[in-house]
């Protein structure tokens, strides 16, 4: 619960990497907006997407889109960094049958223990970073990872929702 007494998910990570995965079908033609409110309470040191060494992150949102036949899948992640500037697009590592591309929503103390509140448009992120238009969303993951760092990090989020505006 946060201060308010609304229920929050909490996850918190020492040298290791956590998520929650849920499946979901969302027509980005109707609800092509992401919101949500999260906090970072525990940065991890040093955390950096851009560089494959210290690429861990105190908050990720990741939005999975379906694939194609002869396409890795593509996904989304909005990020809470550490030390990448706010606005940084890039490459964010995953297994090979993933694309998986990155924007810094929020980077360092700037926001550090206060909850706040995220409005993405989709369809243009996925354009910026892919070059087309997706038509529906199909998975949702909410993660941190301190590992590559060897330090901690914790990240609380409360709702997470699509809308059309």
């Amino acid at each position: 619960m946060d201060d308010a007494g609304d229920p929050v998910i909490k996850l918190r990570s020492e040298s290791s990497s956590l998520c929650l995965d849920k499946s979901i079908v969302v027509d980005l033609r109707q609800t092509s907006y992401l919101e949500w409110e999260w906090k970072v309470t525990v940065l991890p040191k040093r955390g950096n997407v851009t560089a494959s060494l210290t690429g861990d992150q105190a908050g990720q949102l990741l939005v999975t889109f379906p694939k194609t036949l002869f396409e890795r899948r593509k996904v989304i992640t909005y990020l809470r960094d550490s030390t990448a500037a706010k606005g940084t697009m890039a490459a964010a590592p995953g297994p090979l049958f993933l694309n998986i591309r990155g924007i810094v929503v929020e980077s360092g103390d700037n926001q550090h223990s206060k909850w706040v509140l995220e409005k993405r448009n989709l369809l243009e992120d996925f354009r910026a970073l892919f070059g087309a238009t997706p038509e529906r969303a199909i998975g949702l993951r909410i993660q941190l990872n301190s590992q590559q760092t060897d330090s901690e990090a914790e990240g609380l989020w409360k709702t997470i929702r699509f809308t059309s505006q």
